[in-house]
């Protein structure tokens, strides 16, 4: 246990560390784009600046330097545009259609729109000049990084999420196996030594009835140390049909609840043939007639019912206890719930183990209220069907 739990630690602060490194990142990353678009928009100011001062310049003036900043500008999409939407200059930009210079005004606008733009006038001039533009293709892409880090942030949460519950769902199985294994090894002596007393007996008292009671409950207590093998072990399932196996299976648990408890069985009206382990599925039809009968305080009706539909097999168990809160439905099935003060909280817990992990099926509360009774339901897949 403390190894497990020291794991959950080192996963846990794993999460924590790379979180905290992903959120610097990310701020870092913010301050960065922020301080680019800053200096590039401070270039666009110096351009238009040297622009003004070529348009409103004369013949003897020197604009090399005018020039060169201008020329220097290989990133940021720019175009000018006047107040008369004339294009007086255009540069970095890649549209090459015939129809450029609407693509051109079109671009302006929408700059002009997003304050993307830097205007100035000429002294001699009635109108504006305004120099509009737009992100450069470097500091765009710089611009995705804080959510390309967010998505795999998000996607490393999910996955490292995902193991800390599949490390949590393989502990569990490791002590699911390691207690069954046990039990079934600590069965296994007092039940060889109790088939070895009635072999003794059966040859001494030979028409002694009771005898037979003995030897089946010793068989029982031998299944029940197969289920508990088997848990954790490859479980084989046999095609087995259904009526007589839950006749069967019914008509001995019947013999082993109290007179005042009423146990039936309606069969479905067809042979229908299933693949089941037969140990471990008489074990959830054992633990669920268990749970109804300590429902109803050992006095009531259960009834069993078998029916197709949807072409599912369904098992319906109802009886007339006390029902179950509808706060507390969603977790009948959880290991370690009970009502009764000496339960362990295991059996449809196991029940559901085994019904959805080893047969492939469902198990489920189909309907319950307090004072009502209960209906649990389980969906079988049906091997084969023929009519009676």
């Amino acid at each position: 246990m403390v190894k497990i739990q020291t794991n959950n630690k080192i996963l846990i602060s794993l999460v924590v560390v790379a979180f905290i490194s992903m959120f610097a990142t990310m701020i870092l990353c913010h301050y960065f784009v922020c301080d680019l678009k800053e200096s590039e928009e401070r270039k666009v100011s110096l351009i238009s600046a040297s622009l003004k001062k070529i348009l409103d310049s004369s013949e003897e003036d020197d604009l090399s330097l005018e020039l060169q900043i201008i020329n220097e500008n290989t990133t940021i999409p720019l175009v000018v545009i006047n107040s008369n939407d004339e294009v007086v200059m255009h540069h970095n930009m890649l549209f090459r259609t015939q129809d450029s210079v609407s693509q051109y005004l079109d671009f302006s606008h929408d700059a002009i729109s997003h304050g993307m733009y830097k205007s100035f006038t000429l002294p001699d001039s009635e109108g504006e000049y305004y120099v509009c533009f737009s992100d450069s293709r470097l500091l765009t892409y710089i611009s995705y990084i804080p959510y390309i880090i967010w998505l795999l942030s998000f996607s490393i949460f999910l996955a490292l999420t995902f193991s800390l519950v599949r490390i949590h769902s393989l502990e569990k199985e490791k002590i699911w196996v390691g207690l069954s294994k046990e039990a079934a090894h600590q069965l296994g002596t007092p039940i060889s030594s109790l088939s070895a007393w009635i072999e003794l007996l059966r040859n001494k008292y030979p028409q002694e009835e009771l005898l037979g009671e003995l030897s089946d409950d010793v068989m029982y207590l031998e299944a029940v140390a197969g289920r508990f093998s088997k848990i954790g072990s490859d479980v084989e399932l046999v095609r087995i049909e259904a009526n007589a196996y839950f006749e069967e299976t019914i008509h001995y648990l019947g013999k082993r609840i109290p007179p005042t408890v009423s146990l039936s069985y309606v069969s479905v009206d067809r042979c229908v043939f299933l693949l089941l382990n037969p140990l471990l599925f008489s074990w959830v039809l054992e633990n669920l007639v268990k749970n109804s009968v300590d429902a109803m305080k050992c006095k009531g009706r259960i009834v069993i019912k078998t029916l197709i539909e949807r072409e599912k097999f369904l098992v319906q168990l109802s009886d007339t206890g006390c029902g179950i809160e509808k706060q507390d439905v969603k977790s009948v099935f959880k290991p370690g719930y009970t009502t009764k003060k000496r339960g362990w909280g295991l059996g449809l817990s196991l029940s559901k183990r085994i019904v959805e992990k080893y047969h492939g099926g469902r198990i489920y509360v189909l309907h319950s209220a307090p004072s009502e009774g209960t209906v649990f339901q389980i969906e079988l897949k049906i091997a084969n069907i023929f009519a009676n």
